[in-house]
Parts: structure tokens; sequence; C-alpha cells
């Protein structure tokens, strides 16, 4: 009886730590902060982590929708990982950008589920955006929504997400704008200063009398 308490408390442990296994995979935007110039570019990698390392659960497929604010940033372009297509079957993948403020993308690997287990370690890239600072401010690039498919692509796994934050700086004028401004104002305060000596040589206007 106690052999028997024993191991139905072992399975419920097991089970525990195998729905914890699961819920413990992060898809994340990295770095998840960061800030460039008014005109600059940067890029985002979308990174997994937390899936078994080269064994189960491995990912055959997954899908994302994201949103940014389009009045400060502007997506660019997408990049997918090599984790799903190894360049023996490949994968299916699909980027849409279309859609100012928008990004949806995702991709189905042909692979075997051997070879996905094989290639793939706990943590790596699925896909890496290009993002271009339209106008100063801050845009937070978030989740609404995704899913993700172990290596045989029957099965969904749980997993958490957090996004990023991008900060657009104000241009800062050239070295030569500033000093021509400077010289400008300069040249003002000269004028001025001429105009001023010269009446006071000239003396009093004899007309005003």
């Amino acid at each position: 009886m106690k052999s028997l308490i024993v191991s139905f408390l072992g399975a419920i442990a097991a089970f525990a730590l195998g729905s914890q296994a699961k819920a413990a995979i992060v898809i994340s935007l990295e770095p998840s902060s960061q800030a460039i110039d008014t005109g600059g570019t940067t890029s985002l990698d979308l990174v997994v982590s937390g899936i078994g390392n080269h064994a189960s659960p491995s990912l055959g497929a997954f899908s994302f929708d994201l949103n940014y604010n389009p009045a400060i940033l502007s997506a660019m372009s997408t990049l997918f990982g090599s984790h799903l297509n190894l360049g023996t079957s490949g994968s299916v993948q699909s980027s849409d950008l279309s859609v100012s403020g928008v990004i949806h993308l995702d991709e189905v690997s042909l692979e075997t589920a051997g070879a996905l287990q094989a290639a793939q370690p706990s943590s790596f890239t699925l896909a890496t955006f290009m993002f271009q600072g339209i106008s100063p401010g801050s845009s937070t690039i978030g989740f609404t929504g995704g899913s993700l498919s172990d290596e045989t692509g029957q099965n969904s796994l749980a997993f958490t997400s957090s996004g990023a934050t991008i900060r657009v700086n104000a241009p800062i004028p050239e070295s030569g704008s500033i000093g021509a401004i400077f010289g400008i104002g300069l040249l003002g305060i000269l004028s001025s200063q001429l105009v001023h000596s010269r009446r006071r040589s000239n003396g009093p206007n004899p007309e005003a009398s």
C-alpha cells in the first residue's frame, strides 16, 4: 500500500513538473529596450526559450501578431531564423507588414520531428524585425495573438510572451547648421551695433529741431 502511494505521488510530481516545463516556454523580443535617432534603423529578435534542449518538446510551427505605434516607427522587413527550416524539407514562411502598425508572421516546418529535435537548442531566434524611427517618441512592440506547435505539428505549446520598447530621439542639428545659426545671430548683433555707432557719430538729426 505504501509503495502504491509513493508511486501515485511520484506520478503527480512528474505531471506537475511536465506542466511547469511547458508553461516555462517564453516568447520575447530582444533587446527589451533601446533608443535610436529619427531616421535611424534598428533590429529586434523574436526569441523562443524554454523548449527541450535537443529533445521534445521542440518547435514545429508558430504564428504571431504584433502591433506598434506607426507614428513613431515603421516596420521595414522580416528575416526568418533557420531552426525550423533545416535545408532538407524546408518550411512554409509568411510575413505581412502591409498594414501600418501591425505585423503578422508564421512559419510551419516541413522537416521531420527527429530532425527538429536534433537541431533545436533550448533557445533560438525565430525571426528578426527591422524598424526605422519616424518621429520622436516611445513605441511599445507588443503581442496581440500567437500560437506554438510542437515538432509533430499535432500538439500546441503553452507559452508566455514579453514585448519591447523602442525610443526614437529627436533629430540633432548638424554642427554646420548650428554654426550657421550662430553666425546669423552674431551678424545681426554686429549690424545692430554698427547702426547705433553711426547714429552716435553723426550727432543729432538737424531736422529734428
